[in-house]
């Protein structure tokens, strides 16, 4: 991919993809039985309210099988920005926006479309995604649903809505490869950010500044990173959030990193593994084992092929070298599907008297297909030492599409 030339441009979705997606969701309808969708935005990572609306309200919209939706949202602030000079040159796909009473306008909306005693479809009702674990419906608002609609039978499709969505478009796939370019860029960042002395918060703020100045966002968690000469956490560092100084990077050190860039609402990821100085020979061998893992699923991606095999042979240099991933080696974005987690945790001597979570299994199988989007991650550790590697892969007719070259090896400083 070249960076520049398709950093270059900014391109927007067009009526055209919206038909596409309202196309999907209703043949979803279709093959769920139900008469209508629910989708729930509200705060989950992976706003699939904006897939159907192309705006991210942080609300529900309502797809009916036949007519425009409704999209319900409490930020009225937001609503607004449509209607002065800038925000009215937008197109906008969705013409219903209403402000207020969740219950309230829900039940308006099925009465004056007939769908006071349907079959209704839900997606993010049960704990059925990985990074909402619990669902997305809060409690209590969701009682006040029910209660307004009492006639209404509500079924949760979310993992076949899921399943609907992972194939991208082209128009999706265009917003994408901007989006694992910006990346591109924000690794170069970091990296020269990855010296002796340098506080993380510089590495961090390097990355933010490429992404939001080339016209990009960022999803939660916003970016993980992690320094040092040993690796056990992999979330936000935690002076975001106890304060105290970042910590300086010392020689010998990895610092490591997750980073989210997203264009257009197409997410890509990078796993970025940086030695300050020469590489250790332990992070050497780590970078080379992830390197093999990563390989190993660039040869089994392909149209047809089972996720779970893909899964088991990232895994199998990692078993060959004697080390253990303490997160997924592949997950698909959105984040819907993780490998197996914490395998081989058990068998290392180094982490004997620490608590370990046991194994976590892989989320669920499915098969490759083309469009869908892949975040490469082989992580490779022995003991407390750890390699992460890995950038966005597209699934392609005849294989598959990197769109990442800087994040997929071990860079030494």
């Amino acid at each position: 991919m070249d960076v520049q030339k398709t950093l270059d441009h900014f391109p927007v979705l067009s009526l055209a993809e919206r038909d596409r997606r309202w196309q999907v969701a209703r043949q979803l309808m279709d093959a769920s039985g139900v008469d209508a969708l629910v989708v729930l935005g509200l705060r989950t990572r992976e706003n699939f309210d904006a897939w159907l609306t192309n705006e991210a309200l942080g609300g529900i919209v309502v797809l009916p099988r036949e007519g425009e939706p409704m999209y319900i949202t409490t930020g009225h602030i937001r609503v607004l920005a449509r209607h002065d000079c800038v925000g009215g040159k937008r197109e906008r796909w969705v013409r219903d926006v209403r402000v207020g009473d969740v219950s309230r306008n829900m039940k308006s909306f099925f009465l004056e479309h007939r769908l006071g005693a349907a079959r209704v479809g839900v997606v993010g009702l049960d704990a059925v995604f990985v990074t909402e674990p619990l669902g997305v419906a809060p409690h209590a608002g969701w009682t006040q649903v029910t209660e307004a609609l009492p006639e209404v039978r509500f079924v949760d499709v979310s993992m076949a809505f899921a399943n609907a969505v992972l194939p991208r478009s082209q128009e999706e796939l265009v917003l994408l490869r901007r989006a694992a370019a910006i990346g591109e860029v924000a690794t170069r960042a970091f990296v020269e950010q990855a010296v002796p002395g340098a506080r993380e918060s510089e590495a961090f703020a390097a990355v933010m500044q490429a992404i939001y100045s080339l016209g990009g966002n960022v999803t939660s968690p916003t970016m993980i990173l992690r320094s040092g000469p040993e690796s056990l956490g992999w979330y936000s560092p935690e002076w975001l959030w106890m304060g105290g100084e970042p910590r300086r990077l010392e020689r010998g050190d990895m610092i490591a990193a997750e980073i989210f860039p997203t264009y257009g609402g197409m997410e890509s990821q990078q796993q970025l593994a940086v030695s300050i100085g020469p590489a250790t020979p332990t992070q050497k061998m780590l970078g080379a084992v992830a390197r093999e893992s990563y390989e190993a699923g660039l040869q089994a991606i392909r149209p047809g092929a089972s996720f779970a095999q893909l899964c088991e042979l990232m895994q199998q240099p990692l078993r060959a070298a004697g080390c253990w991933n303490i997160g997924p080696l592949v997950q698909t974005v959105p984040v819907i599907y993780n490998s197996a987690q914490m395998v081989g945790a058990a068998d290392q001597p180094g982490l004997a008297g620490i608590p370990l979570p046991p194994v976590v299994p892989i989320t669920g199988d499915f098969e490759l297909r083309e469009g869908m989007v892949l975040a490469m991650e082989p992580n490779a550790l022995k003991d407390k030492e750890r390699v992460c590697i890995g950038g966005t892969v597209v699934v392609t007719a005849d294989g598959c599409e990197e769109l990442n070259e800087l994040a997929n090896w071990l860079i030494e400083t």
